[in-house]
């Protein structure tokens, strides 16, 4: 982590992600930013609506840095305008659905139109505003379908309870298929590696430079959790796509040249095992909320 990040705000710290890029960020003084405290080392806690511009001010003050893993909409993006104009590097997670799927396996210079849906639209909105008016270094991620392995909630884990009662596991689609995925501990060590030398405002897409079939994953999964069952396909609907999802990862690439990910099916194994050894941390006691205005001085 580069020296001249002292403190990074995180905010969205507890969640799904929040909780691999935390550790991620190394030596940094973390200012975790959230609804709720969680099982992951922080400087110190703020517990703060997203969209409280008081709130949201106290700890962006004090930060030489951002990431936002719970921005969602214009009004988001607007709030983190308002309250931190100073020229400070961040990290803005947004979402593949920015993009129409037509157009995710084509360079993100040809971005293409506005995607039919809400919610990519919303995404869109946000990052675009972002990059027209942030006014220091700036990395927005469109992030795949991504996989925590510390999440009893994960929904890969879907395919083990369906072969648990039923021996069985239909998989959407084919099953041969490649969906787009990538594990949150892969997400988290991009955003420390940009942050330590964070130049420039672009948008990026993240996948993982060597998508496996469905089945492969699943596999592993079963393996991992020691669970034999039959594997169908066919199935309307499951936790992962029915069709290829290519991608384009040329401008990951060129952010981090050094960016290489475990494979997807160690990391499916790997959330097998935990399965199996129920290694999921449980949910955190309901936490103390601190008055915002007597927030910790971080000296």
């Amino acid at each position: 982590m580069s020296s001249q990040l002292h403190k990074i705000a995180v905010l969205g710290a507890s969640g799904r992600l929040g909780r691999a890029v935390v550790p991620a960020l190394g030596g940094a003084r973390v200012l975790g930013v959230g609804r709720r405290g969680a099982d992951t080392w922080v400087r110190a806690w703020y517990f703060v609506d997203r969209r409280d511009r008081d709130g949201l001010r106290i700890v962006l003050d004090q930060a030489d840095a951002i990431v936002d893993l719970c921005g969602f909409g214009r009004d988001d993006a607007q709030v983190l305008l308002d309250v931190c104009p100073r020229p400070i590097p961040l990290v803005f997670a947004s979402s593949l659905a920015e993009r129409d799927p037509a157009h995710w396996s084509r360079p993100l210079a040809d971005l293409g139109p506005e995607p039919a849906d809400g919610y990519g639209q919303t995404k869109r909105h946000a990052s675009d505003l972002l990059l027209a008016h942030w006014p220091g270094p700036l990395l927005v991620a469109l992030l795949p379908q991504l996989l925590s392995l510390d999440d009893r909630g994960e929904r890969a884990l879907e395919y083990l309870r369906q072969a648990e009662a039923t021996g069985a596991v239909r998989l959407p689609g084919t099953g041969e298929q490649r969906p787009a995925v990538l594990e949150v501990a892969s997400v988290a060590a991009v955003f420390a590696l940009w942050l330590a030398h964070p130049q420039g405002r672009t948008r990026v897409q993240f996948g993982h430079p060597q998508p496996q079939p469905l089945r492969a994953l699943v596999a592993a999964l079963l393996q991992g959790a020691e669970v034999q069952a039959e594997l169908r396909h066919g199935a309307q609907r499951g936790p992962h796509s029915a069709g290829d999802e290519h991608l384009d990862i040329g401008a990951l690439r060129l952010l981090v040249p050094e960016f290489a990910p475990r494979s997807l099916d160690d990391a499916f194994a790997e959330l097998g095992r935990r399965y199996r050894r129920d290694e999921f941390a449980d949910p955190p006691p309901q936490a103390w909320r601190p008055d915002r205005t007597a927030a910790p001085h971080l000296g």
